[in-house]
């Protein structure tokens, strides 16, 4: 009995661990094709790669007594929830009462209606703009990861001569 009440309480403790989902990529171009757009001198004029539409948190710091996140990129997990994910698994630090670093994560929550993000730690709770700075950007694009990237830039005009520069990323 003392061994079945170990292994339930060792999957219990696993089951609340989290994963990237599987998502279903698509090629992604921007702005989309066969619509008209204006650039600028510098302006990216075409991007192209892999990624899935959805709502993004790009989070530039937040700063908090027990956990901090900083230049992370959250996708939502799908369009009724609540829960952004990050492709990093280092996203969020959770800070020890020395503060040391007691643990990494890679999901939020956002309540629109606060503007607040969330973390669902027993210790850091949810955090509004005063904490740091963060976006949330509703029907965007969340880029996968290792993935080629191609983009074409508009590099200005000479006589009747246009300039463009190409660029392939490996992210």
């Amino acid at each position: 009995m003392p061994k079945l009440l170990a292994v339930l309480v060792i999957l219990l403790i696993f089951s609340g661990c989290s994963s990237t989902p599987d998502i279903a990529y698509q090629n992604i171009s921007y702005p989309p094709l066969n619509v008209p757009s204006t650039a600028y001198l510098g302006d990216r004029l075409l991007m192209q790669g892999k990624g899935f539409r959805t709502d993004v948190l790009e989070v530039n710091k937040i700063t908090g007594k027990y956990a901090e996140i900083e230049n992370a990129t959250f996708c939502r997990y799908s369009p009724k929830s609540t829960e952004f994910f990050s492709f990093d698994r280092r996203a969020i630090r959770f800070i020890n009462f020395v503060g040391g670093i007691r643990g990494f994560g890679s999901v939020v929550s956002y309540k629109k209606s606060d503007n607040e993000i969330c973390i669902d730690d027993f210790w850091s709770g949810c955090f509004d703009s005063s904490f740091g700075s963060y976006t949330y950007k509703p029907d965007s694009t969340c880029s996968k990861p290792s993935t080629l990237q191609q983009i074409i830039e508009y590099n200005g005009k000479a006589g009747n001569i246009l300039n463009f520069i190409y660029r392939d990323i490996y992210s």
